[in-house]
């Protein structure tokens, strides 16, 4: 029998992305986002998520956010932590563009499979062409962060 595909909701990219989901709608129907209606919800696959990510205006605006982000977790500013330990993670790898898309694909499906408890955390993946420069950007609890860095070990 075939595996159904985790769809994905508005709420969802939003999460992912630190977007807002009224930025989200935008996107999708300026056409930069696609998806299907599944009774009349908006729902996503993976590759729909990863086509939009990696656009470079929309990786640009989540970059931003991501370095505000990551500033507020240094001052301690976490809100998304609700109480629990959390780690922000960044890794960079200095690798072709094929072999660091295949890296993000590695992620997107540990997070497809992972349990309820994972699904919180937030990835950012972004490529610096110029410099061959994979950069991943984590906020997770600590056991998140250490299964995804052995997926890029």
């Amino acid at each position: 029998m075939e595996e159904l595909e985790k769809l994905f909701t508005i709420a969802d990219i939003a999460e992912m992305t630190s977007m807002s989901d009224r930025t989200i709608r935008n996107y999708l129907r300026s056409g930069l986002l696609t998806g299907k209606k599944v009774g009349g919800q908006w729902r996503f696959t993976t590759q729909d998520i990863m086509k939009f990510i990696n656009r470079s205006d929309v990786s640009a605006s989540m970059s931003k956010q991501w370095k505000l982000d990551i500033t507020d977790f240094i001052d301690g500013m976490n809100p998304a932590a609700n109480g629990e330990r959390q780690a922000c993670t960044i890794v960079d790898l200095y690798i072709p563009r094929e072999e660091a898309d295949a890296y993000n694909e590695k992620i997107a499906d540990y997070f497809t499979d992972c349990d309820e408890s994972a699904k919180t955390a937030r990835v950012n993946f972004e490529y610096a062409e110029n410099e061959h420069r994979a950069r991943f950007v984590l906020f997770s609890a600590p056991k998140t962060a250490a299964d995804i860095l052995e997926i890029l070990k």
